[in-house]
């Protein structure tokens, strides 16, 4: 069996794609990854794959056209529609013989075929065609009027392969549903209620259905039994001695050890996540499998040994998108690696080191990152400073923050470049109420002197930390509030010793309750949390698309006048149910759909709800100066420690 099945992905003309990206693939259980800052591309491939969810049944028969429905003109760099999006995909011919399907044996004699679709803007319609190429001659020729889409045979293919036009159609029929067929989409955040979006995207509902169903049983046995020896011999973790799920709720259940049951909703996100993952890769036999943020939700020791595992399970070239410099660690020489960057609104892709490959600028690219960290190649992208966070919510809520701020102080000439995740700066989650273990402060304790109260020293992870916390209607004196001080008096004590920072320090620690703002790397939210500082347009879209699911138990949406849910002592869900909006209050106050929420923001934020300008619904101004506030000394704090 030959080591690839697709050798590379070319892309053209989509999104921040302006020329034509070539990116080469990894063999079989090996993976090609993609690092980069937010907003550079990273995630477009994830994107694009998704072409497969169309349908050829029922279209036009005599020419490959198919109706895409779901592309938009964002979906054309710079909205130029005169242009047609490119995908191609370079398939080793080798591999086809697995198929027995006699409509393929015309290609097997040559290496390699290009299935090429083009999404083309024609009059009103958003139409597609699909077409092979042979050393890089195409099977069809393609005429766009605006008004109509024609497409016909290209004789030279005809007359120089020896394939007819009826065997052409019939290959890129095939090819396509193979492709369809051979591809699994993994977000950064996977919500059960959102199947149905593509066939190709996990979603986690799809594991469910699976295991309510009857049939199949010696399957799903065979499937558990590997994920469970997956986690309890490799990942170390509690492995489940059941699983069932709860197709009416969208959940898994858990049973562990001592007959404890847990639900995925009690489980824990992480938990939950990696499990999808390892079931997902071990009953889909799929070829190509697409991780956009592998670290996602799992704490960087895990990503390590996560790496390790998907790459023992099946037979498929992955691809990774990642921040995370312990993700990069695990690349081997037979991986690739490529950096996305976006320079004056384009987006392109570069290899790098680990790359292998006939590019020349590999070389280049590696040198340019190490100069910029001063470091040994391994360890390029280490970041310069942390930023701890309470939890996977959170993470997601800075990252499209820091991203949309840097592009707004870009346009406005006080930003020069963006800064990058992975290397000005990381995140990490303190698992909220878990940052009363961490102490900011340089005390080194003798292993000997270590109790088990004993405080774990964040600092010996990296010596820069920002520490990001919610109000969470925190009272004068409480255990909280105390927490709260205790961390701003070691920040202030840290801070001292670091000759960028000692003009911004609390001089009398017995003033730092009034002068807590001074401490630059330190925020705790004015709000209550920080799903109150979701823009009022953006809540109202969110829960008015949830609403219309057939599924939904979310009612009231029309009935609601203000969606500005900004406050410091209620919780969002809260303040939205007395508002009108019925199913969206958890017990506690908060919103029940955090995550999804995490993913709507990441998804749909942008500069204009970090302003204070007429979008209807109107936001809150105290919660936009309170944002920029923050961001502000956020960002302020990355620059000065990276020394920019």
């Amino acid at each position: 069996m030959m080591s690839y099945f697709i050798k590379q992905i070319t892309i053209e003309h989509y999104r921040g794609l302006k020329n034509k990206q070539v990116l080469l693939l990894a063999k079989k259980n090996h993976a090609t990854f993609i690092v980069g800052p937010n907003n550079s591309g990273k995630s477009l491939l994830a994107r694009i794959v998704r072409i497969f969810q169309y349908s050829l049944d029922g279209q036009l028969k005599n020419t490959k056209k198919f109706a895409a429905e779901k592309i938009t003109d964002n979906d054309y760099y710079n909205l130029d529609t005169n242009r047609p999006i490119v995908i191609e995909f370079t398939i080793n011919n080798s591999t086809l013989t697995q198929y027995q399907d006699p409509k393929l044996n015309k290609l097997v004699k040559f290496k390699e075929t290009e299935i090429v679709i083009q999404i083309h803007k024609s009059g009103k319609l958003y139409l597609g065609n699909i077409c092979i190429a042979i050393n890089g001659i195409r099977s069809h020729e393609v005429t766009n009027t605006n008004q109509y889409l024609d497409v016909v045979f290209n004789p030279e293919f005809l007359n120089g392969f020896g394939i007819n036009g009826e065997e052409v159609e019939k290959i890129c029929n095939v090819l396509y549903n193979i492709l369809q067929d051979s591809i699994l989409v993994f977000d950064p955040i996977r919500a059960f209620d959102r199947a149905g979006d593509d066939s190709l995207t996990v979603s986690g509902y799809e594991l469910v259905n699976w295991l309510n169903e009857t049939e199949h049983l010696s399957e799903k046995r065979t499937a558990k039994d590997k994920v469970k020896q997956y986690i309890e011999k490799q990942l170390h973790l509690d492995a489940p001695v059941a699983v069932s799920s709860n197709v009416k709720q969208k959940e898994l259940i858990f049973t562990f050890s001592g007959n404890m049951e847990l639900s995925s909703k009690e489980v824990g996100t992480g938990y939950t996540m990696l499990y999808i993952l390892l079931m997902e890769l071990v009953r889909n036999r799929k070829m190509l499998i697409i991780i956009d943020e592998i670290e996602s939700h799992l704490q960087p020791g895990l990503v390590r040994e996560v790496m390790k595992v998907i790459k023992q399970i099946g037979s498929a070239q992955f691809i990774i998108s990642t921040h995370s410099p312990v993700a990069i660690e695990t690349a081997t020489e037979e991986d690739y690696l490529y950096r996305s960057q976006k320079i004056e609104g384009v987006c392109s892709f570069s290899g790098f080191f680990k790359h292998v490959g006939s590019d020349p600028s590999g070389a280049r690219i590696a040198r340019e990152i190490c100069n910029e960290l001063g470091v040994l190649p391994g360890d390029v992208l280490l970041s310069n400073c942390i930023i701890w966070v309470e939890g996977p919510s959170e993470v997601f809520w800075l990252r499209t923050w820091i991203k949309t701020y840097c592009e707004y102080l870009i346009s406005q000439g006080k930003l020069s470049s963006y800064l990058l995740e992975g290397l000005h700066y990381s995140l990490l989650m303190t698992g909220g109420s878990t940052i009363s273990h961490y102490s900011f402060e340089e005390e080194i304790i003798s292993l000997n002197d270590i109790e088990e109260d004993t405080l774990l020293k964040v600092l010996k992870v990296n010596p820069n930390p920002f520490v990001m916390i919610d109000s969470d209607r925190t009272n004068v004196g409480s255990q909280k509030y105390k927490r709260f001080i205790r961390i701003a008096k070691e920040l202030n004590r840290q801070n001292r010793t670091h000759y960028l920072l000692r003009d911004s320090v609390v001089d009398n620690e017995a003033d730092i309750e009034s002068e807590i703002d001074k401490i630059p790397n330190l925020w705790i939210l004015t709000g209550r949390e920080l799903e109150n500082y979701t823009h009022p347009e953006l809540m109202k879209n969110f829960y008015s698309q949830r609403e219309k699911h057939p599924a939904s138990k979310i009612k009231g949406t029309s009935l609601v006048v203000d969606w500005d849910v900004y406050s410091n002592s209620e919780g969002a869900g809260r303040i939205l149910e007395n508002r009108g909006l019925i199913g969206v209050s958890a017990e506690s106050g908060t919103i029940k759909h955090k995550d999804e929420l995490a993913r709507y923001i990441y998804n749909n934020f942008e500069v204009k709800h970090l302003l204070k300008q007429s979008i209807i619904p109107q936001p809150n101004f105290a919660m936009i100066d309170d944002l920029t506030k923050g961001l502000d000394k956020i960002i302020a704090y990355i620059k000065k420690v990276n020394y920019l």
